[in-house]
């Protein structure tokens, strides 16, 4: 029997009860007549609270009953504005990331996150977006927020003390990552302002923590091997992790290192080398150049410069960074070689104020 179909039987034996009532009022009244006046005020006055007793119980059936079919209290508009506003803030950034990754060519640069990690983190947000509008169970949707959150304001503020000029969180468009730490912050204390909303999360992490208990060995097994998967996949896109990356998925036959010579200052130039190895048995020949940013480039124009089998050229770099901070600029060059087609120049490095 579904919720519905109970509270429909529910509320006709209770009317029926009440007919019933009313009925065996009007039968003493019409068997005792006029000198039955003080029974019948007191049967009439006993019918009030009966009738608040009947309405009381039912009020508890009717939320029984609506437990025991899945179905979740109703939130009123003012409990739904929080989670409407936490998905708009989810969405905006996501789209933009998105436009960014369709658009430009060095988004992995610009937000300084790996391409992979980028389309993960928008599907997530779009997914947890989503979430916010359909509100299925406000607890579980509560702790989600805030454990999110608290994760963003961790990266946005770490991203912050590395001197980064913008944390990639809004794609192309250049937001101080301490902009982003005061929303996530903000969204965290909103939730745990109060005993009651503090209650909710609470509540909420333990309702995940049920779920987890209830699942079997198996699934527990897969939804691990799973979250290590994604995590190791994401961790091989980090630059840190290159010499691994390499191992596994084994090395482009023409690569590039670079070496800078002195530091790098905010407004002077800085020179550099640039060699260029060819560790295949077939000629390749630099047909195209595009670079993520103007401050820097190659000396020696390389187009139509070949690298011969087994051999290297070496060209120069001149740079001349415009922002402190971190810094990590490409220069993709593009091959006519059978088996690869582009090569990439990542120049990494840490970049001091005006001296």
């Amino acid at each position: 029997m579904d919720f519905q179909s109970a509270s429909t039987e529910l509320t006709g034996a209770i009317k029926k009860g009440a007919s019933g009532t009313d009925a065996e009022g009007h039968n003493a009244e019409s068997v005792s007549g006029e000198n039955s006046t003080g029974p019948l005020v007191r049967i009439v006055e006993n019918i009030s609270p009966l009738r608040k007793q009947v309405h009381f119980f039912r009020a508890i059936t009717v939320h029984l009953l609506a437990q025991r079919a899945g179905i979740a209290p109703t939130i009123s508009l003012v409990e739904r504005l929080p989670f409407y506003l936490i998905a708009s803030l989810l969405s905006a950034p996501a789209m933009a990331k998105v436009w960014m990754l369709l658009t430009d060519p060095f988004a992995d640069i610009r937000a300084g996150i790996p391409k992979e990690i980028l389309w993960g983190t928008v599907v997530f947000e779009l997914w947890l977006a989503f979430e916010n509008l359909r509100i299925r169970d406000q607890r579980v949707l509560a702790s989600i927020d805030v454990s999110t959150f608290s994760a963003f304001a961790i990266f946005a503020g770490v991203r912050w003390a590395l001197g980064y000029a913008s944390c990639g969180c809004a794609g192309n468009f250049e937001v101080p990552p301490w902009f982003f730490l005061l929303i996530d912050i903000g969204i965290v204390l909103g939730f745990l302002s109060s005993a009651l909303r503090r209650s909710l999360v609470f509540d909420g992490w333990h309702e995940l923590a049920n779920w987890w208990n209830g699942w079997s060995a198996a699934a527990r097994g897969r939804l691990a091997g799973l979250l290590f998967f994604v995590g190791f996949i994401g961790f091989l896109q980090l630059p840190i992790a290159a010499t691994l990356r390499a191992s596994v998925f084994g090395e482009l036959p023409i690569l590039a290192t670079v070496k800078l010579d002195g530091e790098l200052i905010v407004g002077k130039e800085s020179v550099g080398n640039v060699e260029i190895w060819n560790r295949s048995g077939r000629p390749a020949k630099i047909i195209g150049l595009e670079r993520s940013c103007k401050c820097f480039g190659l000396t020696e124009g390389p187009i139509a410069k070949i690298i011969a089998p087994n051999g290297h050229i070496s060209v120069s770099l001149v740079i001349s960074p415009e922002n402190p901070g971190p810094l990590h600029q490409r220069i993709v060059l593009f091959l006519d070689h059978p088996t690869q087609f582009r090569m990439d120049i990542d120049v990494f490095g840490s970049v001091k104020g005006v001296e």
